[in-house]
Parts: structure tokens; C-alpha cells; sequence
């Protein structure tokens, strides 16, 4: 091999290492100068599963639901407080966790109605009626009595306190439905009507 050729080699060599070095250099500054403009978390959490929601209370404490789970964390130090296993609907039109005072209302798979303890995670009752594939579209709460909208075009009424089944409706069309409860009536909003229920019976 004669000088020249080695001298060529060198040469390249030299470049492509440089050219390495430059890259290098260029992404970590990026990489750098993107956390200063982004800002470190000042905690992370990742669950196992995806998240399907999250929920914030008026104190310390976010609420995660997964697929598999609902987790608890301490706001302050992303700290697991408590963990559930249950179950979420994968439809993208079924309803979102909610709170009512210290009650946790969770919309789980197969139509599942449960209420759990935002403060300790206990469950406190859990709907056992078999509504398969009826996912829940809607939940509200008023005067202690949480009303359940289900794809398959039943309105639903329990106890919030105990789960006692109070009573159910057929309605109209199973489309988009949502509940609006007050003292008196349930408005049951449909994506072709809003009927008007006593809230009672």
C-alpha cells in the first residue's frame, strides 16, 4: 500500500470521526437546550397499561384509570397512595370516571357500574347485572341517587350509597345518550330527542 493511499485513509478517517463527533455534539446540545425550554417534570409515573383517563380532586390526590387499573397518586410526589384492579370499556363513547363527595364513580367493561372510596380505593358497591356488551354512555349523581346511561338503551337508577337497584327505563334511541338529573326529573338527551323522567320512579 503505498504512502499516498495511507494518507488518504488517514485523512478520511480523520473526517468521519470528526463528522461523528460533530452529530454527537449537535444532538446532545439539542437534546439539552429541548429540556431547558421544556422544563424537567418534577415527577413521572407510567403504568403498566395504557391510560384511558385521569381525574384531579379539590385536594391532593389524582386519579388514574388504565385498562387494567385505577391508581391513586399524591399530586406532590406522583407516589402510589392506592391501586384497583378493574377493568375499562374500550369504546370511545363510553363515560369517564367521576366523583360525587368522596365517592368514586367507574364506568368498568360489560355495563359494570362500580363505586369505589377516592380516599382509600375501597370498593364500596358494584353493579352485578349482567349488561354484556352494553357499555355505560353516561353517569350523574343528584340527590344520592346516581343515574347510568347504557348503550343498550337503558336508563338506569341506584342508591349511591348502597347500590340498591332503584329502578330502569327503556328509552328511544341508543344514540350519544347522556343524563342531566336534578330533584325531580332525569333529562335524557339522545343524539335524535332529550326526554324528561321523574327522578324517582
Amino acid at each position: 500500500m503505498s504512502k499516498k493511499t495511507i494518507v488518504k485513509i488517514c485523512i478520511l478517517a480523520l473526517v468521519l470521526l470528526f463528522g461523528v463527533v460533530s452529530i454527537t455534539l449537535y444532538y446532545r446540545n439539542l437534546s439539552k437546550s429541548s429540556k431547558d425550554f421544556f422544563g424537567e417534570p418534577i415527577w413521572a409515573f407510567k403504568p403498566q397499561s395504557t391510560i384511558f383517563g385521569s381525574l384531579l380532586n379539590d385536594s391532593s390526590d389524582l386519579i388514574l384509570q388504565t385498562s387494567g387499573s385505577i391508581y391513586s397518586l399524591n399530586v406532590d410526589s406522583g407516589k402510589t397512595l392506592w391501586q384497583k384492579e378493574a377493568l375499562a370499556t374500550r369504546s370511545e363513547d363510553s363515560a369517564s370516571m367521576k366523583l360525587s363527595g368522596d365517592n368514586l364513580l367507574m364506568p368498568e367493561k360489560n355495563g359494570i357500574i362500580a363505586v369505589y372510596s377516592e380516599k382509600t380505593g375501597e370498593l364500596i358497591w358494584k353493579d352485578s347485572s349482567n349488561f354484556e356488551n352494553s357499555w355505560i354512555e353516561d353517569i350523574d349523581v343528584s340527590s344520592n341517587t346516581l343515574y347510568v346511561a347504557r348503550y343498550s338503551e337503558y336508563l338506569t337508577a341506584y342508591d349511591l350509597s348502597n347500590g340498591e337497584f332503584l329502578w330502569d327505563k327503556v328509552v328511544p334511541s341508543r344514540t350519544s345518550l347522556y343524563v342531566m338529573p336534578d330533584e325531580d326529573k332525569v333529562y335524557l338527551g339522545t343524539g335524535e330527542s332529550i326526554c324528561a323522567y321523574g327522578a324517582h320512579t
